[in-house]
């Protein structure tokens, strides 16, 4: 039985580069790097930094489809069926090249069970998600405290409306009375 592996590249004339919710995706998941870069520039993340054949990316990616690829980048997932592979680039496409061996290609990657691992911090994982989570409600309930508070001003300012229309609507009745 033959392998397959999912390889991330670059597919249009510019550079691999993931959106913003890619970052955000790859941080809620644990990747060190992302989680590092969020509240801080978007530079501060290095795209080319990452192993393009990781897991959590490859599922990152399959989650948001297009939505994965920052402006001027592409990135789609290729199958390979060798552990060894270059990403080999042109005018920024990227193509994969695989290889039988690691002795055949010196410096290409070789993917290793698990060899990913080392750009995550599992650690308190689930508290910081279940805090990201009560945060997001909490900004949601105050919204909707926001929304019922305009709705109700409205309401507030309608009813004057309606009452000063009526009491201008008696005035002139009342003038049309007189005359």
């Amino acid at each position: 039985m033959v392998d397959n592996y999912l390889v991330a590249t670059n597919t249009i004339t510019g550079r691999f580069k993931l959106s913003n919710d890619a970052i955000v995706r790859l941080s809620r998941k644990g990747h060190i790097m992302a989680t590092e870069s969020l509240g801080a520039r978007r530079e501060k993340f290095d795209d080319s930094k990452l192993l393009r054949h990781d897991p959590i990316l490859v599922e990152v990616i399959q989650e948001l489809g297009r939505k994965a690829s920052a402006d001027g980048s592409s990135i789609w997932l290729t199958r390979i069926s060798n552990p060894h592979y270059k990403v080999k680039k042109f005018d920024g496409i990227e193509t994969i090249r695989e290889y039988p061996s690691a002795e055949d290609a010196p410096g290409c990657i070789t993917i290793v069970k698990d060899d990913h691992l080392s750009q995550y911090n599992f650690e308190g994982l689930e508290e910081r998600l279940a805090a990201e989570e009560a945060a997001r409600e909490a900004s949601l309930e105050a919204i909707r405290v926001k929304v019922k508070e305009i709705q109700e001003q409205k309401l507030q300012e309608e009813a004057a409306k309606s009452t000063k229309k009526k009491k201008t609507t008696t005035k002139s009745k009342k003038k049309e009375v007189v005359k």
